[in-house]
């Protein structure tokens, strides 16, 4: 929602209470299987796609003339960030209590780079990169300073000025919801175009015009 937000991709945003004991009947058929669909997922053109590299595949289709587009290729969704195993990080807080400045080396090379390019990952160019590496890495890093109190780039000033930068553009805000004051609406069947990403504690659609 990040990218889509920044190409001014326009869209219309619909919120799903995960919680909920009344879900609609178009999001029930999703699960009839038993297999929790991955995320984010779109419906378009009558048919669900799951998965990043699918969803980025179809908006490159619908919309090839939007500037920048090129942030959903798939030489950008396939990024070093994206093959990280960052559930390694959370070695730290179990009874093995790995040191952290050993699971965090893993971030070293991304702070080399942007010591290199003092902006973004590469270059001065936001890219689905650098909004991958901040939403990715905001749960885990909230997590670190609640449960383990402490900073997970405490000893990475590049990456630390870097993700402050990235959180005040408006489309960061967006990916995060914080302008949501609503836990439901109803899906219309007349939608074109749906984009669903997950937070904590709901499903987030976007309608696409």
């Amino acid at each position: 929602e990040m990218v889509m937000h920044h190409l001014k991709i326009p869209y219309k945003l619909i919120a799903v209470n995960l919680f909920g004991k009344d879900k609609e009947t178009w999001y029930k058929q999703l699960r009839q299987d038993g297999i929790t669909p991955t995320t984010p997922f779109i419906y378009s053109n009558g048919k669900w796609l799951f998965e990043t590299e699918n969803v980025a595949e179809e908006l490159l289709k619908r919309f090839p003339n939007f500037e920048n587009i090129d942030m959903f290729e798939l030489k950008n969704i396939r990024s070093k960030f994206k093959t990280l195993n960052k559930t390694v990080l959370f070695n730290h807080l179990t009874q093995a209590k790995t040191p952290l400045n050993d699971l965090a080396m893993m971030f070293k090379p991304f702070e080399e780079r942007l010591k290199s390019s003092n902006k973004y990952l590469n270059g001065n160019k936001l890219t689905f990169e650098d909004c991958d590496f901040v939403i990715g890495m905001r749960y885990i890093k909230s997590i670190f300073k609640y449960v383990a109190r402490t900073e997970l780039f405490i000893n990475y000033p590049y990456i630390t000025k870097f993700i402050n930068e990235v959180q005040k553009l408006p489309a960061h805000g967006i990916a995060n919801h914080y302008h949501l004051g609503i836990s439901t609406n109803r899906f219309q069947n007349d939608s074109k175009f749906l984009f669903l990403s997950v937070s904590i504690f709901k499903h987030i659609f976007l309608t696409v015009y």
